[in-house]
């Protein structure tokens, strides 16, 4: 997002299809800090610690904060919730530079144990409680030969 680079974001491939309104554009961003894995932001009286979940794209990042004694996941497009036909954990896996599905499986293996309570994904819905068995259901089809599904 840093230079709205159309191409490695994958926004030229997804405007065709209408993921985005038409004339949509990117603009720049510019980065006051940048963020790795272990990293903490403080932002009021919240800590929230940074997880590196790269696989979505390479600088994919999740956000872990307690609030009222629940943990709570900023999952933004490494996580989806989707309770359709069943299935409630999905994944964001684009046709485009960048993503990596190793390094999605990786990523998700490191949420398999954070015990999340609310899970507030980037897009779509969201879930209150049992935010874990969101994460774990991805975690699950990750194991098999299939590609768990994807909001894409």
């Amino acid at each position: 997002m840093e230079t709205a680079d159309v191409e490695a974001s994958g926004l030229n491939v997804a405007l065709p299809f209408g993921i985005y309104p038409p004339g949509y554009m990117m603009i720049p961003c510019p980065v006051d800090r940048r963020l790795g894995d272990g990293d903490t932001v403080t932002v009021g009286r919240y800590t929230l610690q940074v997880i590196a979940t790269p696989g979505h794209s390479p600088g994919s990042l999740c956000y872990l904060v307690k609030v009222a004694g629940q943990r709570v996941l900023f999952s933004g497009d490494t996580i989806q919730f989707c309770p359709v036909a069943g299935q409630t954990g999905w994944i964001s896996l684009l046709n485009a530079p960048g993503t990596d599905l190793d390094a999605y499986r990786a990523s998700v293996r490191r949420l398999a144990n954070l015990n999340v309570d609310v899970l507030l994904p980037g897009h779509r819905l969201f879930t209150l409680c049992n935010g874990q068995r969101v994460i774990d259901a991805v975690a699950k089809g990750f194991e098999t030969l299939a590609i768990p599904r994807s909001v894409i």
